[in-house]
């Protein structure tokens, strides 16, 4: 678009097939020049190009470029450095993070409702006067469907005929006004980036292994300074400005998940076998011992192991019991304190950035 982050997602041979088709002519061939033209991906479908720098400017080829994909420190804070970020498989959002505004007089949604992708361009014969292409009330000016493209990394703008949006050099005979997608089209998208926003808890001493938790649906939404999401009354561009730029942080989450982690991972542990015709245990808050073998559960935390002059701390929880009648004895034993306990799972990442946007979010721990 006008940014020049898009390149066409055509080949001149299709271009020149749309414009003069083989074995056709107009007006003669009217209908079936407008069936083959409705067809094509020409004027309709463009990718983002190879060589896209990943950094958004203005909507208006203005301004330095704003990086899409930041680093994520260990404490969730942002650098301003642009991440690592792999063009593989890289598809672009069914909606932008930006909250939809509300009907005059609606309720408020229990959960936000964000917008779809947005298209805007300059109306002709007006220049300072833009339109939303997928919202327009302007009847001469063009109305287009937009989709992201499943195949690659890109946008299909579909206006009817495709020609409403072409290369500003295009003699169409409908005789009404064209717009030249790369200076006067602004597309708004949100794509995912490779960048992991992570918390790292670092326990005392020094650790001999280290735990990485994925947590499910804890993300980072980023909205790029400049993004252009609306226009005005009058035709004029909306943007988001700095203070706008997380509209989503899922950080707290993660903190959770790593003070509970601590608290876990952070306690000396110890696996045991114990094996007994009778033991006296203690339950919580009871004021006397208890004898009962068969009181013992799958599942107990075992905190620790008394002899008559010693004890052994162990802090894991009783995971098998085994019963052995000729002998008379029961087997019961603790978990290993390198088993697995934490259910892990993936986050997901998205960013935001007018032009294209960018997010993400997971996390990292350490433990002893």
């Amino acid at each position: 678009g006008a940014d020049g982050s898009l390149d066409k997602g055509w080949t001149s041979e299709e271009e020149t097939q749309y414009t003069t088709p083989t074995g056709l002519t107009l007006p003669a061939d009217y209908d079936k020049v407008k069936e083959l033209r409705s067809r094509s991906r020409v004027w309709r479908e463009y990718n983002v190009k190879k060589d896209w720098n990943f950094k958004a400017k203005n909507g208006e080829n203005g301004g330095a470029g704003m990086i899409v994909n930041p680093v994520c420190g260990d404490d969730g804070t942002l650098v301003e450095t642009a991440a690592s970020l792999s063009r593989r498989d890289k598809r672009f959002e069914d909606f932008i993070p930006i909250t939809a505004p509300l009907p005059e007089g609606a309720t408020v949604p229990p959960e936000p409702v964000y917008m779809a992708p947005r298209a805007f361009a300059k109306f002709k014969g007006r220049d300072t006067i833009w339109i939303d292409l997928v919202n327009n009330a302007i009847t001469e000016a063009p109305t287009a469907r937009l989709r992201m493209l499943d195949d690659r990394f890109g946008v299909e703008v579909a206006c009817n005929p495709n020609d409403r949006i072409s290369s500003g050099n295009f003699d169409n005979t409908g005789g009404f006004q064209t717009i030249n997608w790369s200076t006067e089209l602004i597309l708004t998208l949100a794509m995912r980036c490779d960048a992991r926003l992570s918390y790292t808890i670092t326990t005392s001493g020094d650790p001999f292994r280290e735990l990485i938790i994925d947590v499910p649906n804890a993300e980072l939404w980023l909205i790029a300074e400049g993004t252009v999401y609306d226009i005005d009354k009058d035709g004029a561009l909306k943007r988001k400005v700095s203070g706008d730029r997380i509209a989503r942080n899922d950080i707290a989450k993660l903190k959770q998940v790593g003070a509970m982690a601590k608290a876990w991972y952070a306690t000396p542990r110890r696996s045991a076998k114990l094996m007994f015709q009778s033991l006296t245990y203690q339950l919580p808050d009871a004021d006397e011992d208890v004898t009962e073998p068969q009181s013992l559960h799958i599942g107990l935390l075992v905190k620790s192991v008394f002899e008559v002059s010693d004890s052994a701390p162990l802090n894991t929880p009783i995971w098998s019991r085994s019963i052995d009648f000729i002998a008379n004895t029961t087997v019961y034993e603790t978990l290993s304190p390198v088993t697995p306990d934490f259910a892990l799972g993936k986050g997901r990442r998205r960013a935001a950035h007018y032009h294209h946007q960018a997010h993400h979010a997971a996390h990292r721990r350490r433990k002893p």
